[in-house]
């Protein structure tokens, strides 16, 4: 708001009154009134102008004369000092430190409703439930917050609202930053919202919607869809049991605040402590302390449903026939259900889980805000200027208000942020899903050139070549399964590329750490299974897009037995002279791929593949070199 503002609070300060609107009084009236110089005044000003007293005259009246009295101190302070004074909040909001700042008071707890009961969850179809909700959680959040915090409402673009606290404010008094981008409560072009009445009555049918919107980077919110499995109100020893976690189990624990600091500051630790989850709750009701656990390796090899049912890898590792690749399958399968558990007030900043599967998750207890980070655009890659600048023309932003019995998807690479309100606890897991393999290839190359920059973790890089070799070697196994089971060309081609370059995809940190005596190349290419996996995804890159070989004839590499890592250096340096001709053909193939990759629409998956062309080229592979 402009310092001339303060002209037209001075005007009503005597009876503050009297700015309201008259009964006989049109908007035009009205302005003409309160603002006779025409000073430019924002939105929620006028509404705040406009809102009458709702009980207590005497707080509204107090509440007026605060904001009088704040303007007027920033137009006394001058613009130099306004500037520092925005930069500085600008850097607290950035750092997200719960600092105390004059804001409204808190509301006391009898003038508003108790929290609405979360919405009634289930496991099939649920049609009594409502497509908007309303929520209050002012007063779970306020054992976790600094006294004095403000309540805001976040409304929906269907109705629907969240009542908040906020830890702090950076900005204009009585603004509501959150106006211009409402809750998403229906499905768009970023999301698919299925609430229990839409659910479908076919499983598979569902199934099959979420692939699609998945495969076209499309966020899933399933509304309500599961049980929780805990009823426990409160975030304790017994709370955590009740999911069989030991709160001795030792855990690493992320500070926000650390966090912030080793962002911003050089210097500092990267702001993780290794404790044990009991301790980590008991810290949980210090408004001081912010802290989270990102990763509780749980029982189980995949959340549940929908995950069950969707796992593609999890498919394949149970029927794969192949001694080798199957060896290799029951490695995939080792990766367990994770847990997540937040203290109040964490927020995770803008990230990609650089893995390249895609998650699964539903919250059991609390409540998340999730945003999704989309481009407006069609181009594939952003420029850095578009990354730094999160309000470009070319971002959308998309944020789902998750709820305990909700489940979110979200396709592989998504570039997101979290804000935990209240004290949360999910479960969820990752998955492999054929028609995402093409999100898969761009997360991992973005991983591998940016990995320190975009991702908040380190993963398994061996797992991760496991789990894509068991993905080809699979692709004639679903095909048995289920003759109906369609595949399109890019996510297949993203699976060549992946396969026949896999050293492209393994940040340079990874590969000194995972092999100190080889490079990682040299590490992948020393596996029993490493010839089979490179000749099969060039014979399948042949058949999608003869293009990217260029009239080759590709024949099995003719080389000797493949070595171990132990062997002498003599004998691994002469088993990689024999393969270089048939390893630089895979690489440039892999190169001619991306760039085919590179120019498609994130949205677009290619055409379908046809079954029976693709049933003869891969049985006509030699899958036993």
């Amino acid at each position: 708001m402009s310092g001339d503002v303060v002209s037209v609070y001075s005007r009503f300060l005597d009876s503050p009154l009297d700015i309201l609107p008259k009964t006989d009084e049109d908007e035009g009236s009205w302005m003409s009134r309160i603002n006779p110089e025409g000073v430019n005044l924002h939105p929620s000003t006028i509404r705040f102008f406009k809102t009458r007293p709702d009980g207590d005259e005497a707080a509204w009246k107090v509440k007026f004369k605060r904001n009088h009295t704040n303007l007027t101190a920033k137009k006394r302070a001058g613009p130099e000092k306004i500037k520092t004074r925005d930069r500085i909040n600008q850097a607290n909001s950035r750092q997200r430190k719960r600092q105390k700042v004059e804001v409204l008071d808190a509301p006391n707890p009898e003038e508003h409703p108790s929290p609405v009961d979360s919405p009634p969850s289930h496991d099939a179809v649920l049609a009594t439930a409502t497509p908007t909700r309303k929520l209050d959680i002012c007063d779970i959040q306020r054992p976790f917050m600094e006294k004095g915090a403000e309540r805001i409402i976040w409304q929906g673009d269907c109705g629907g609202e969240l009542s908040m606290l906020l830890p702090s404010i950076a900005g204009q008094q009585g603004d509501n930053e959150l106006e211009p981008t409402p809750l998403a409560e229906k499905s768009s072009d970023y999301v698919l919202r299925i609430s229990p009445e839409d659910l479908p009555r076919d499983a598979t049918q569902l199934y099959q919607v979420i692939r699609e919107a998945l495969s076209r980077n499309k966020m899933v919110h399933l509304v309500g869809y599961r049980t929780p499995t805990s009823t426990l109100s409160e975030f304790n020893v017994g709370f955590i049991k009740t999911h069989h976690i030991s709160p001795t189990r030792p855990v690493t624990v992320h500070s926000l605040l650390t966090h912030t600091r080793y962002q911003t500051i050089d210097g500092c630790s990267d702001g993780t402590e290794q404790t044990d989850i009991g301790t980590f709750l008991e810290r949980m009701y210090n408004p001081s302390t912010i802290e989270a656990v990102l990763a509780i390796n749980m029982v189980g090899k995949t959340f549940g449903e929908p995950a069950e049912s969707l796992n593609d890898v999890l498919t394949v590792c149970r029927n794969i026939e192949y001694e080798e690749a199957n060896m290799y399958a029951q490695h995939a399968l080792n990766h367990a259900v994770w847990g997540l558990l937040h203290h109040a007030g964490y927020f995770t900043f803008n990230h990609q889980d650089a893995g390249g599967e895609l998650a699964v998750s539903g919250v059991e207890q609390g409540y998340k805000l999730w945003t999704g980070y989309f481009l407006r655009c069609e181009n594939r890659i952003l420029h850095e200027k578009e990354v730094e600048d999160l309000e470009s023309r070319n971002i959308k932003t998309v944020t789902i208000l998750l709820a305990p019995g909700d489940v979110h998807l979200q396709p592989p690479g998504l570039v997101h942020s979290v804000y935990t309100p209240v004290p949360c606890f999910m479960k969820g897991s990752s998955m492999w899903l054929y028609d995402t393999l093409h999100h898969t290839e761009l997360s991992r190359r973005v991983e591998c050139l940016k990995g320190n920059l975009v991702t908040n973790q380190d993963f398994d890089q061996e797992l991760i070549y496991t789990q894509l070799t068991a993905m080809l070697f699979g692709l004639k196994v679903l095909r048995a399964m289920d003759p109906t089971f369609q595949f399109y060309e890019y996510p297949l081609l993203a699976l060549c590329s992946m396969l026949l370059d896999a050293s492209y995809y393994i940040p340079a940190k990874s590969k000194a750490r995972l092999f100190p005596s080889f490079t990682m190349y040299q590490g992948i290419v020393l596996r029993s299974t490493y010839l089979a996996t490179t000749y099969g995804a060039l014979c399948l890159a042949n058949f999608l897009a003869p293009s990217v070989l260029m009239g080759k004839e590709i024949t099995p590499p003719q080389v000797g037995d493949c070595p171990q890592p132990r062997d002498k250096v003599k004998d691994v340096r002469q088993y990689l002279k024999e393969l270089g001709p048939f390893s630089k053909l895979c690489e440039n193939t892999a190169r001619e791929i991306r760039e085919l990759l590179g120019g498609q629409p994130l949205a677009e998956k290619g055409r379908k593949v046809d079954s029976e062309s693709m049933d003869l080229t891969l049985n006509g592979i030699s899958w036993d070199l």
